[in-house]
């Protein structure tokens, strides 16, 4: 207690000092914690779920005409199958997803929101077991018109939902019976689904693929596997249940390669993603840098707090202190600044709670697990232990005479090490920042082959045919209204994948990212332009005529071998009216295709037809989108509106969405930055103060015999760039590597230049040389005779 008691008074006797050490270290638990803890949630992902090291997720792997893909979809019948033809195989379930979030309406045509909503069999929830509140989801899931919906859904319908009706808005004319209710999902979730309608419904909503082997990949399958059983044991197993169902061999010829299923781990699904799994990565590198970087920064202050103060502890020694209560003395004041250090972070998370929400996408709440709080505790013990028994050990070491004559020279080429790995940190986070913000910029600005500037879309579900025709109808003739178009599927959102293949042959050929069904008015719309043939305002669009990306041509006219081009000639493409005729072809346009996880250009085909039904998007380019002209367009819309509560979607913001993660990274970096600048320049600040103490008589004699502050400040400057070059060029060669990797899943990326590395190089240390020049300034500006007197 006496030791608190002592370290509290020396606490107050230096107070500007000590806050500065508590503050960078406050600041630097805080931020650490949170990235590494949302590394630890990130790896986290379906360790939830009861036995999730024997759930798999059953990926389709093909090879068609020497290209390999894997696609995290199978046909419908495929995951039962396995259950039913694979001993192995304990249980099987599939879902497959019909609204990506939208609104629902009640019997009282009131609006809720809600998230994804999903057709899944009776084996779901056994599979993942999640609690369930209310109703019995094997009979639910078996039962048609039926649904599970989560509780966080219920509460905002009002509760006591079991028996209630409602309508989706993508859906107006089908209505569902809740049956129960189940806990949501966690956040560390592959699932994320508010609505879980019964399997056997599927056939209200979209063709019935369900108990398809071949085509409608639609489908997210999910086996568990018996206790050590391994993928490896039941590949033969999955060859025989192909040759049995699917005809494997001549499916494998047809297409010039090969179609199977492999079995990938739940728990690894999450991070299959590989732009993900290098961010993460990322946020945990950040995350450990500005941990190092404050405690290096602490350490650093530390020390030379304690070798300013040296002489007493020698007095100390030689009054009879031994070296264990020396230690016991720097411990206990380490404990307490540790201390207060974390209330600080603390107060730090909670004040900028909101901030940290908009930067990870999670609440901080949901950060705090077992885990977290164990990697918290690890952090301190770490932390406790390096600023607190390497430099109580140093001091404590240190003969009394040693002290007494030399004290002033043993402390710096401690500073100047702990100097050079701050200035690694800052330069790595600080380049990281430029590139990543550089080539979030560069993805949204990139040309895509289409142009969405004034155009809005909305869905069309919510309107009848006769709604939809007269809408169009309307918006033609309207002054504010460019071009009004429909169609299947938009460049910016996920399209679902087919295979063109030979109509005369069936040898399947090429493997296109489908956009369906468009009327002749879609090209325009969004400013696509046809390079070769005609679109279809001069051809009937009845579904026969095809229009199809550069690359998809050049595609095409390799691998049939026609010399002549592709417009005219007649080719076949699976979930189309076969044969379509390729009327022309248009620019390259860059889109996401089947579960891409950033827009590249790929084989792209639109068929002709504007059937109502299928066109699930109405497009509008205006003249001028003024706010007063596009209200007179949703006036207009909403007339025919169902449900009278339609609004315009922004076509450009939809699609800079797409790179929404690319932007998160760089919240993280420049958060990140911005709190390791702050440590380093405290840092900084505290070498040059302690230099000019150190070195003050020999600045006062210099200064008496005539030098001025420059060549003062050229002493400094010198010494900290013999420190300051290696550092920010071990720091570029950190940054150039890292980036170079999470650049790696872009198909378009910004160059990292060593030009460029040069000048954020300068630029670091043209930032550090002035925060040290001005600080040098201000201490050096006392009359030197003061200094002489001081010594």
């Amino acid at each position: 207690m006496n030791e608190l008691k002592f370290a509290y008074r020396r606490l107050l006797r230096s107070k500007g000092l000590n806050t500065i050490k508590v503050l960078s270290l406050g600041l630097g638990f805080a931020i650490s914690f949170v990235m590494l803890a949302k590394v630890a949630f990130e790896l986290s992902y379906d360790t939830v779920f009861t036995d999730a090291d024997r759930i798999y997720h059953v990926k389709t792997s093909a090879e068609m005409q020497g290209v390999h893909k894997d696609y995290k979809s199978i046909s419908g019948a495929v995951a039962p199958g396995m259950k039913a033809e694979i001993p192995q195989v304990e249980l099987a379930t599939r879902y497959t997803g019909i609204s990506g979030g939208s609104k629902l309406y009640t019997d009282d045509k009131r609006g809720y929101n809600f998230d994804e909503a999903v057709l899944a069999d009776e084996y779901f929830f056994e599979m993942f077991d999640q609690k369930i509140l209310a109703g019995d989801p094997k009979e639910v899931l078996t039962t048609a018109l039926r649904c599970m919906v989560s509780d966080e859904l219920a509460d905002r319908l009002g509760g006591d939902v079991v028996g209630k009706t409602f309508v989706m808005q993508e859906y107006p004319d089908i209505k569902l019976t809740i049956g129960g209710v189940f806990e949501a999902f966690p956040a560390n979730s592959s699932f994320d689904m508010d609505i879980l309608i019964s399997m056997t419904s599927i056939g209200k909503f979209t063709w019935d693929g369900s108990q398809n082997w071949i085509g409608n990949d639609r489908y997210r399958g999910y086996i568990k596997l018996a206790q050590g059983v391994e993928p490896a044991d039941i590949k033969e197993s999955i060859y025989k249940m192909q040759q049995k169902y699917q005809d494997i061999d001549s499916v494998n010829e047809k297409i010039g390669g090969y179609l199977t299923y492999v079995p990938s781990p739940l728990l690894d699904l999450h991070l299959s993603d590989k732009h993900l799994s290098t961010s993460i990565l990322l946020i945990g590198i950040i995350g450990l840098v500005v941990l190092i970087m404050s405690i290096l920064n602490y350490t650093l202050l530390r020390i030379t707090s304690i070798l300013n103060s040296s002489k007493t502890t020698a007095i100390m020694k030689s009054v009879g202190a031994e070296r264990k209560d020396i230690q016991k003395s720097i411990i206990t004041d380490t404990f307490v600044h540790l201390l207060l250090a974390v209330i600080v972070g603390i107060v730090f998370v909670i004040a900028f709670h909101k901030v940290f929400y908009q930067i990870l996408q999670i609440r901080v709440s949901e950060l705090i697990s077992p885990t977290s709080i164990l990697l918290g505790i690890l952090i301190l013990i770490v932390t406790g232990f390096v600023i607190s028994i390497g430099p109580g050990r140093i001091i404590a070491s240190q003969p009394v005479i040693s002290v007494m004559t030399n004290y002033k020279k043993t402390n710096r080429r401690w500073k100047l090490s702990l100097l050079f790995i701050e200035s690694i940190g800052v330069t790595f986070l600080l380049c990281t920042v430029f590139f990543v913000h550089h080539q979030y910029n560069y993805s949204v600005r990139l040309d895509k082959g289409y142009n969405t500037d004034k155009v809005y879309y909305i869905p069309t579900s919510a309107i009848d045919s006769l709604g939809i025709k007269s809408i169009t109808d309307i918006l033609r003739d309207s002054p504010e209204v460019e071009v009004v178009s429909l169609g299947s599927t938009l460049p910016f959102h996920n399209q679902s994948g087919d295979n063109i293949f030979d109509p005369e042959t069936e040898k399947e050929i090429l493997h296109i990212t489908d956009f369906f069904w468009c009327d002749k008015y879609y090209l325009e719309a969004l400013k696509i332009p046809i390079i070769e043939g005609e679109g279809y305002d001069t051809k009937p669009c009845h579904g026969k005529h095809m229009v199809i990306s550069r690359s998809c041509a050049i595609n095409l006219t390799k691998n049939m071998g026609w010399e002549d081009g592709v417009v005219g000639k007649e080719i076949s493409v699976t979930s189309h009216i076969n044969p379509v005729t390729v009327i022309g072809v248009f620019e390259d346009i860059m889109t996401k295709g089947v579960g891409g996880v950033f827009p590249e250009k790929a084989n792209v085909v639109m068929a002709g037809g504007a059937w109502y039904r299928y066109c699930e998007y109405m497009i509008i380019r205006m003249k001028t989108d003024t706010p007063q002209g596009l209200a007179k367009v949703e006036e207009i819309i909403n007339r025919y509106s169902l449900f009278g509560d339609l609004e315009l979607i922004n076509a450009t913001t939809s699609m800079i969405r797409q790179y929404d993660s690319i932007q998160n990274v760089g919240y993280y970096t420049i958060f990140g930055s911005v709190i390791a600048l702050i440590i380093a320049f405290i840092g900084i600040i505290g070498y040059t103060e302690e230099e000019v103490t150190r070195r003050r008589k020999e600045l006062a004699i210099r200064m008496v015999n005539g030098a001025s502050r420059a060549d003062v400040l050229r002493l400094f400057l010198t010494d900290y760039l013999k420190i300051g070059v290696p550092a920010v060029i071990a720091g570029l060669l950190l940054a150039n590597y890292a980036i170079k990797t999470w650049m790696q899943e872009f198909s378009d990326h910004i160059e990292v230049s060593a030009f460029t590395l040069m000048l954020l190089g300068l630029g670091v240390l043209a930032l550090t040389s002035l925060i040290m020049g001005v600080y040098c300034r201000i201490t050096t500006s006392k009359n030197p005779i003061i200094y002489l007197a001081e010594e």
